[in-house]
């Protein structure tokens, strides 16, 4: 925290990618995702913590920093969406990024079909804030 000034605030975001998924079970291509996505543990196996926006608090204090906050939220979009749209392009450039094999890129196509599909309503992943400040 040696960068941050005295009094200066500290401000980050990160999300949980385990809770973005399709809504409606009843949906004919809500099975196909589910199972690609595995609850955000397409993430894990490349790396990446997809619970890590819920840890923002207890990092910042243990980094020292005082009058902690945090807020998270979510929405439901349909897909088609610009969300939806910026969705697939993510998850194509990590899949690659990741040198995924041919079985991650037909898990890459099963969600990306239902990403198409503007029947289709998805739970966003759930956007975490936090800020703090350095003591003065």
């Amino acid at each position: 925290m040696e960068c941050l000034r005295p009094g200066g605030w500290l401000i980050d975001e990160d999300a949980d990618w385990g809770l973005a998924a399709p809504i409606d079970p009843t949906h004919r291509l809500y099975d196909g995702y589910q199972r690609s996505w595995r609850h955000g543990d397409w993430w894990t196996v490349r790396g990446y913590d997809k619970e890590f926006g819920r840890k923002l608090p207890a990092l910042f204090e243990r980094c020292g920093l005082q009058d902690v906050r945090h807020e998270a939220s979510t929405e439901a979009a349909r897909g088609a969406s610009d969300w939806a749209r910026w969705w697939t392009v993510t998850l194509d450039v990590f899949n690659e990024l990741g040198r995924g094999d041919e079985s991650d890129r037909r898990e890459v196509r099963v969600m990306t079909t239902a990403l198409a599909d503007p029947t289709m309503w998805f739970l966003r992943e759930l956007l975490h804030a936090c800020w703090g400040r350095r003591a003065a």
